[in-house]
């Protein structure tokens, strides 16, 4: 995580590491400021050459990446308590995700009671999951209205594949199985 303040006039700049482009790399950022108010936004810091042209951070000069502007709304906090078969679950990775696009805004590990809290996120639909050990469970909230919600973890599903041989039906040993 890479924190920056904004100048007077409200710009950022953020430094970029200087180096070739394998892949487009999209990051997020949020801003938030003194009067409880916050934006996030997805943006690509890297932009794509076609084959034989310069590749961002190839040459001394190279460009500002204008990625928009980000909207500061008014936010609100979210509690967030997570249960596993009624009990707190500690150490369990809670991501609050925002509406339209299941932005993540953050990512927090719940404490001893089971319990993380979001300090500011947007007016709108929130969407948490949170996970640990071979469990997970999902939950959506709105904001303001929804201060708090109660998450309950359920066991992960395990999926049974057989791979056998065409011909004889017999199952083959060391097969290796891509899921997408």
């Amino acid at each position: 995580t890479l924190v920056v303040r904004s100048k007077d006039d409200g710009r950022f700049e953020i430094p970029v590491a200087k180096r070739p482009v394998e892949r487009e790399a999209v990051a997020s950022i949020s801003a938030h400021d003194a009067e409880g108010r916050a934006g996030f936004k997805s943006c690509r810091l890297a932009a794509r050459f076609p084959r034989g042209e310069a590749s961002f951070g190839d040459t001394q000069d190279d460009p500002v990446i204008d990625v928009g502007t980000l909207v500061l709304l008014q936010a609100f906090p979210l509690q967030v308590r997570v249960r596993d078969q009624g009990q707190p679950a500690s150490d369990a990775l809670v991501r609050a995700e925002l509406e339209p696009d299941r932005f993540p805004a953050d990512e927090l590990t719940t404490d001893a009671t089971g319990a993380v809290h979001f300090a500011l996120l947007p007016a709108g639909t929130v969407h948490v999951r949170a996970a640990r050990a071979g469990a997970e469970g999902r939950a959506s909230a709105y904001l303001p209205n929804d201060a708090e919600i109660v998450l309950e973890l359920r066991p992960l599903r395990t999926v049974e594949v057989l791979v056998v041989d065409r011909d004889t039906g017999a199952g083959v040993a060391g097969a290796e199985l891509d899921v997408s």
